[in-house]
Order: C-alpha cells, then sequence, then structure tokens
C-alpha cells in the first residue's frame, strides 16, 4: 500500500464536455517519495474517471505507461479505479478519498 496527494492545478473542459484536470502528486514511498504530474479526465454523465500519471522523479523504477481507469462516487468524495500497464498488463487498485 501506498499513500499519494494530489493537487489540482488547472481545470478545464474538452469538445465533448469531459472535465480535464492537471496537476501534481506525491506518492510516499518506502524508499523516498515519488513527484508526478497527473492528467485526469471525468465524463460528468457517468462519472467516469481516468487519470495518468507522467514524469516522475525520485525513482528510476516508476512505472507510467497505463492510466486509472473507474468511477467517482455519487457524492464525489471517493474514487475507485485500476490502474492496468500497458506492456505487461499488470494491473493494481486506486482508491482516493477527498478530505
Amino acid at each position: 500500500m501506498q499513500y499519494v496527494t494530489i493537487s489540482i492545478n488547472n481545470i478545464l473542459t474538452d469538445l465533448e464536455d469531459n472535465v480535464i484536470a492537471e496537476g501534481s502528486g506525491l506518492y510516499e514511498a518506502k524508499d523516498g517519495n515519488i513527484a508526478i504530474n497527473i492528467k485526469i479526465k471525468i465524463t460528468p454523465s457517468t462519472l467516469c474517471f481516468e487519470m495518468w500519471e507522467m514524469n516522475p522523479t525520485g525513482s528510476v523504477d516508476f512505472v507510467t505507461d497505463g492510466s486509472h481507469v473507474g468511477t467517482i462516487s455519487n457524492d464525489l468524495k471517493s474514487i475507485q479505479a485500476v490502474w492496468t500497464t500497458k506492456v505487461s498488463g499488470e494491473q493494481g487498485d486506486l482508491k482516493l478519498k477527498a478530505k
């Protein structure tokens, strides 16, 4: 299990009225913190969620060749998603909760 803090710096909509958010994240890892850039796409009508992680610093082994895909709860306070790596197909669960 890892803990991550996400900060949103920019929010806009695309041509299909999806919400696009950009920002940064910080994973608290056993061997040191890992900083990342993030991009999130939310489809408001279905609360579908996809998040990409990019440009990791702090670890040479941090994988960013996939995305987290899932949903946001109706109260907008939690996200359940699955990370899938493109190359290997490995998966992991992502559970985020608002403070």
